[in-house]
């Protein structure tokens, strides 16, 4: 776990960097020419960078076509790649769960949601990444090894109240884990260009849930 001294040294930045990537599209992660070209190399760059114990899949879009995708081998990065140039592929995934060494992710779908996330203090700061969409990103967590086995069937829920707060209609957050995936920077989003890093796993240490 990020340790408190860390948490609040970081948090105010935090919290700016999840505004600008949201709103502006300004920082050190957009200074890009967002031509194809460009976008595809991008991708294929970042790939290269992402740790080696991430199971990816290829996607289109946001959605894997790969068949048997959530239980197949995980691909090399050099598979990956092919997809990218080869096979029509827009992106890749980030595999959740037992098969990525324990990684959870909690999508935060909207302002109401964002506010929800906050009855969770215990949930350190942590990698997070956003769509470009207003008060839409996810963050990525580390289960402890003591709790996979009880995880091992959970895939994923979606949390829109909580005491006696509620989100607006159509937000919510969702925790991913098994057989789940996330799609990561720099892939192709149908609405905002690509989705963009705000605390890569170069910056920040994975929190653990």
């Amino acid at each position: 776990m990020i340790v408190q001294s860390e948490m609040n040294n970081k948090a105010y930045t935090f919290k700016q960097q999840v505004e600008c990537e949201t709103n502006n599209y300004s920082g050190k992660h957009h200074n890009y020419n967002t031509t194809q070209s460009t976008a595809s190399n991008r991708r294929l760059n970042e790939l290269n960078r992402l740790p080696k114990d991430w199971a990816l899949t290829p996607v289109i879009e946001k959605r894997p076509y790969r068949e048997n995708w959530q239980g197949e081998t995980p691909l090399s990065r050099e598979q990956i790649a092919k997809e990218l140039t080869d096979c029509g592929a827009t992106g890749y995934g980030l595999r959740l769960g037992d098969v990525s060494d324990g990684l959870m992710a909690v999508d935060i779908d909207g302002k109401s949601a964002e506010d929800l996330l906050k009855h969770f203090p215990e949930l350190a700061l942590s990698v997070a990444w956003t769509s470009g969409k207003v008060g839409r990103y996810q963050m990525l967590f580390k289960v402890p090894d003591k709790w996979r086995d009880k995880l091992k069937d959970f895939t994923r829920v979606s949390i829109k109240e909580w005491e006696d707060y509620q989100c607006a209609d159509k937000e919510q957050l969702e925790i991913r884990y098994n057989f789940s995936q996330s799609v990561l920077p720099c892939s192709y989003h149908p609405e905002t260009g690509q989705y963009e890093w705000i605390m890569t796993p170069e910056e920040i240490e994975i929190a653990v849930a």
